[in-house]
Parts: structure tokens; sequence; C-alpha cells
């Protein structure tokens, strides 16, 4: 594959992202953001256990396409409501966190799920020094084995996520529906 080709590849994510940023702020007219934040992490959630079975290029794409949608609401919502949420003297520091949480949030993520990933490949790549008739394939299968592996742990991640962001959602509005 050329670098042309992998790039390509990489681009159809970013049509889930638009479509999953531009539903948000309509749905939010209806629906409370936390259960439309809650939801569209369902759907990265099945994204990720959509890659977790991933065994070619066309299904690893179709799994970011579905994450990245997933992942849209909750990146077009959470600045506004962390904003709104703030007193108005405290506004730019909520700015500056909701800013700053996602880089971190990503950055921790990728550590971690790249350290799964090495762990996975070095307990399953066979230890030796010279190459032998199958080590190539023996690389390949432990690579996608800790992705599979990273993928499902992402998987168990994000739905407690939505999880927690549906009931806590849920139990705000409760709160000031009872004041």
């Amino acid at each position: 594959m050329t670098p042309l080709e992998a790039g390509l590849w990489t681009a159809p994510p970013a049509v889930g992202v638009i479509g999953g940023s531009l539903a948000a702020p309509r749905l939010a007219r209806r629906i409370p953001a936390a259960h439309i934040i809650g939801a569209g992490l369902l759907v990265s959630a099945a994204g990720y256990l959509i890659l977790a079975t991933a065994g070619s290029l066309a299904t690893v794409v179709a799994s970011a396409i579905v994450i990245s949608a997933g992942l849209g609401p909750m990146m077009a919502l959470s600045t506004n409501l962390a904003i709104g949420a703030a007193p108005p003297d405290r506004a730019g520091a909520a700015a500056a966190m909701a800013s700053a949480a996602p880089q971190l949030g990503g950055a921790l993520g990728v550590a971690v799920l790249g350290s799964i990933i090495t762990v996975v490949y070095r307990s399953h790549t066979p230890e030796t020094h010279t190459l032998t008739v199958g080590a190539d394939q023996a690389s390949r299968d432990a690579y996608l084995t800790g992705i599979h592996i990273a993928a499902l742990t992402s998987t168990v991640l994000v739905t407690l996520a939505a999880t927690a962001v549906i009931r806590t959602g849920r139990t705000r509005r409760e709160a000031e529906t009872d004041r």
C-alpha cells in the first residue's frame, strides 16, 4: 500500500465525526445532552466491538467510522456543557479545561491501550533472534491479537463511561426538577 492509499483509508472516519457532530446540537433541542452523549458513547462502544473482531482493512475502516460517529456528539456538546455550567467569571477556566481534558484523555488512552497491545504482542511473539518460517505471520497474529484485546478493553471502558454519563445526566435533571 502506498502512503497515499494509506492516507485515503484514514479519511472516512472524518465523515463519522462530522455526522455525529452535526446531528448532536439538533437533537439537543429535544433530548437531554447527557442522553445524546451517552448514546453516542454506546455507538462508539459498538464500533470498538466491531474493531475487536476485524480481520480486514474494510472492517477496520468501518469500525473507525462508527467509533467516530459516536464520539462526534460528545465533541460537539461537552464544551458547551462545561462552559454553560461554570459561573460567568470562571467561563475562561472552564473553556481551558474543556479543551485540555480531551487532549489528556487521548494521550492517556493511547498510552494505556498501546501498552496493552505491546504486552499482548510481546507475550504472543516467539522469542527468536533469527528469522524463521512463520515468524512474520506469528508477529502479525500477535499484533492483531493485541489490537483485538485493546478494542475489547475500549468497548468495556466506553460502555462504562456511557452509563456514567447517562446516569449523571438523569440525576442532575431530577435534582433540578426537585428544586
